[in-house]
Order: C-alpha cells, then sequence, then structure tokens
C-alpha cells in the first residue's frame, strides 16, 4: 500500500494471514513494475541522473529484485552506452534468461564492441541457454563488422540447432550477412528455403540483387511482394532503381516502368523516392528526364535538385544544369553550399 506521499510501505495485518501474504506479493510486484517502466523511459530519454536514483532506490527496497528487473537496469546502462555498469548488473543475477544475455550482445554491438558482442553470444551458448532471433540478428552484424564469415557461419548453425531460422527477422539477418561478403547465392538459397517472408525480408533480397545488377530478380520479387498483398514501402522502390542503376546499362524503360509504379503506389510526393527517381534517370543518361521529373512536381527537394546537376556534370550536360539553376533561383528557394559545390564542378573542364 501506499502512503499520502507516495511511499511504498508494509502492510500492517498479521504477517501469517494468506491475505497479508498475497498482498505484500502484490505489492512488490506493483512496485518492481514501476520501477521496470521508470527505467525503460530513464534509458530512452538518457536521463543518467534519475536513472541512477531509481538503481539505488532497488537496492534499498528490494532485497532479491527479479530477473526482469536487472534486465531493466542492464538495458538502461547498455543503451548509455555504459557496458561496465550493465554487466555488473548482470553479474548479480543468479539465472540470467535470453533476454539478459541480449541485453548485453546488443549493448556491446551497438557501443561498436563486436568482438565483445559475439564473445557474449557464444558464451550465452555454452551456458546452455536458447538463442532468440534478436540476439541472434544482431550478433550477424557484429560477424559482418568483424569480417568474420566463419563467425557468422557458426551463428547460421546455432540458428538452426535453434529451430528460429524460419524467423523472417533472422532470414533477413542472414541474406545480408552472406550477401555482404559476396556469396549471393547462398544469400538466396536461405531467401529461397524461407516459408515466411514479409517486406523486410523481401526488400532485403531486393536489396542484395540490386547491389549485384540483377534486374530481373529484383523486378520478379518486387511483382511478387505486390501479388502477395504486401504493400511496398520506401525501401522497396529505392533498391528497385538501384538495381536499374546496376543492371540497365543505361536502358531507361525499366527505369519508366518503376517511376510507374512509384506514382500508382502513390509515393510520388516522397522527398528520399523523388531523390532516387533523379538519379535513376541522370544514371541512365537522360538528364532531361530528372529535370522534367522535378518541374513537373514543382520539387524545392534541394537533395533532388543537387542530384541532378551533379549528373548533368557527369554528363557534361551544361545547358540543362543552367536551366535547372535558373529555375531554383527563379522560385527564389534557397539553396545550399552543396549544390554550389555541385554546379561548380562544370569550370575545370568547360574552361579546358
Amino acid at each position: 500500500m501506499k502512503e499520502n506521499n507516495g511511499t511504498w510501505i508494509v502492510s500492517r495485518r498479521n504477517p501469517t494471514d494468506p491475505l497479508t501474504k498475497l498482498g505484500w506479493y502484490n505489492q512488490f510486484f506493483d512496485l518492481e513494475k514501476n520501477y521496470s517502466h521508470r527505467l525503460r523511459i530513464c534509458a530512452n530519454n538518457g536521463d543518467t541522473n534519475t536513472g541512477r536514483s531509481l538503481h539505488s532506490s532497488i537496492i534499498k527496497t528490494i532485497p532479491r529484485p527479479p530477473v526482469f528487473l536487472h534486465n531493466s537496469l542492464a538495458n538502461m546502462y547498455s543503451k548509455w552506452g555504459l557496458m561496465d555498469h550493465a554487466r555488473r548488473v548482470f553479474d548479480e543475477i543468479p539465472q540470467p534468461d535470453v533476454v539478459s544475455w541480449n541485453t548485453m550482445i546488443n549493448g556491446y554491438f551497438s557501443s561498436g564492441s563486436d568482438s565483445l558482442s559475439f564473445d557474449w553470444f557464444l558464451k550465452m551458448v555454452s551456458c546452455g541457454v536458447v538463442p532468440d532471433e534478436f540476439g541472434s540478428s544482431a550478433v550477424l552484424k557484429a560477424c559482418s563488422g568483424l569480417g568474420d564469415v566463419c563467425g557468422g557461419a557458426r551463428v547460421h548453425c546455432v540458428a538452426i540447432k535453434s529451430g528460429i531460422c524460419g524467423s523472417a527477422f533472422v532470414g533477413c539477418g542472414l541474406v545480408e550477412f552472406y550477401a555482404g561478403f559476396g556469396f549471393y547465392e547462398d544469400s538466396m538459397r536461405i531467401f529461397d528455403e524461407m516459408d515466411f517472408k514479409d517486406v523486410v525480408l523481401v526488400n532485403a533480397v531486393i536489396g542484395v540483387q540490386a547491389k549485384i545488377g540483377h534486374i530481373g530478380g529484383a523486378f520478379l520479387n518486387f511483382r511478387w511482394m505486390l501479388s502477395s498483398s504486401m504493400a511496398p514501402a520506401r525501401a522497396s522502390f529505392v533498391n528497385l532503381m538501384m538495381a536499374v542503376i546496376n543492371g540497365s546499362c543505361g536502358d531507361l524503360r525499366p527505369g519508366e516502368q518503376v517511376h510507374g509504379l512509384v506514382v500508382k503506389s502513390g509515393f510520388e510526393g516522397d522527398g528520399v523516392i523523388e531523390n532516387s527517381l533523379v538519379r535513376m534517370y541522370t544514371s541512365c543518361g537522360s538528364v532531361d528526364g530528372g529535370f522534367d521529373l522535378l518541374v513537373h512536381s514543382g520539387s524545392n527537394n534541394l537533395m533532388s535538385w543537387t542530384t541532378l546537376i551533379s549528373g548533368c556534370a557527369d554528363h557534361g550536360c551544361f545547358r540543362v544544369a543552367m536551366e535547372a539553376f535558373c529555375w531554383i533561383f527563379g522560385e527564389a528557394f534557397s539553396v545550399d553550399c552543396v549544390l554550389i559545390l555541385a554546379f561548380l564542378e562544370f569550370p575545370l573542364w568547360l574552361g579546358a
């Protein structure tokens, strides 16, 4: 129960009364949940003073904190990058669960300690704790950062034994991991063997195919996404346009198909997608197409105009660059130094 000042006190009933024991349990459980909730807020807000104060209160009021409260404390310190503090909290847990281990694995990965993240994953497995998709996904990224393909393969084997390879979360991590080392066939095989595919996983494989310029495969998976009633996301179109840039050999027709899909899906007003469209047009040699796109939409997206002018410089199209520059000043929206520098790429070769 609570006093008027909000502090927690123990019930004054007879301590041998079963109802009193139940009341104590509920009272402490509510207190623990309250602490856990407040620790999450401190972790997300970076409120170190309040977080440390809460930790001190927990030590004073809860002699043996449950695992979930220890996990909340470790998570708070790891979010702040204080992994030594998180480690001390972890060491106080009598029987760490998978969330406890994931907190340390993710914490070390987020703080840039890829090798420690991988070491803690191996420790978890050696302690007989079955990993889940969250820890496995993080440690795959750690192995990518280390350039350790053998380590990632070990994580893959553990994931198979643990029965979590069917998770789209793990599948996405494996697809990106193997593709990052150039094992594109293995990456595609993992994707093909997945029973459940979500939009994030499909976007990942489209991104892999875009990287190697496999435009046919990228379009095939995009169409499969649409036929499976998945709503394409921004990343879907950005990856598809990258596939056009890397695999069309200057053929604009696939790019025009992507542009039509963008309009049909209602993404035409998205600044990132607009910029990708301009880059796609200019990369395929159609700087006029990029310019017409921006003028037709009345764009004031400085990033897209900078991309257009840079594309003009790459192709030596000084006329279109001048038209773009005049249009920008005619619309009276401010420019930045990046756009000016892009325009200044012309004089060197013009003078030559």
